[in-house]
Parts: structure tokens; sequence; C-alpha cells
């Protein structure tokens, strides 16, 4: 998907300090979290809590349109890297996060109305 595009894929080792992930994470240009069926997606809410544009798939609920590409579409995720500049960069970083707040507090309620007995 890298070859033959200005976009350059950076490997990184499994890093176990998450203070040294979201340092590490600030100075990525994106990041994608194409998948099939991860939901919530950890990486995905740092990306977004450290200001990096996301790209991921339909399976992160909170993620903003802006964010969502097919999963199968190599062509479209590249086009959307390029895409996620500037204003839209921006636009997409204040849909996202207002997505995972709006998400997180709903999640809180839920679970909070569960402990409680309400299971609604």
């Amino acid at each position: 998907m890298f070859d033959g595009n200005r976009h350059l894929l950076v490997e990184v080792p499994w890093v176990n300090n998450h203070r040294y992930f979201l340092d590490l994470m600030s100075m990525m240009d994106y990041s994608l979290c194409v998948s099939f069926s991860e939901t919530f997606c950890i990486t995905a809410a740092d990306a977004v809590v450290c200001g990096v544009p996301l790209i991921c798939s339909k399976e992160i609920p909170w993620a903003s349109n802006f964010s969502i590409v097919d999963t199968t579409d190599s062509d479209e995720i590249v086009e959307r890297m390029s895409a996620l500049r500037g204003i839209k960069a921006s636009l997409a970083q204040h849909f996202n996060r207002v997505g995972l707040f709006k998400y997180a507090e709903k999640s809180k309620r839920l679970w909070l109305n569960y402990l409680k007995g309400k299971n609604a």
C-alpha cells in the first residue's frame, strides 16, 4: 500500500510504557486503525487525544465520517491520507473528539445504571 506513493510506513517495536507510546504517537502524521472487528480501539482513541488524524473502519462507532474508509480498499486509505491535511484534518479531529467524548459519556451512564441495577 505504501509502495509508489509519497507516504512512508514506519514500523516501531511494541512499547509497554503508555506515556512513551503517547509521545511517540504525537509525532505521527496519521494513525491507521482499519480493522474488520475492533470496535472501540484504544489506539484510535489515543490518536484522537494526541491530535493525530485518524483513518479507520466503520467498526469504530464514535469515529467521524471524515475518518472512515472501506477496510478492503487500499486506494481509498491512501487517498484519505492525502485528503486529511489542513482544515479537513482539523475538522476530522474535532468531530472525532466530540464522538469519542459522547461515546465515553454514554458508556459511563450505561455502566453506572447497570451497577445501580437499572439495566437500561
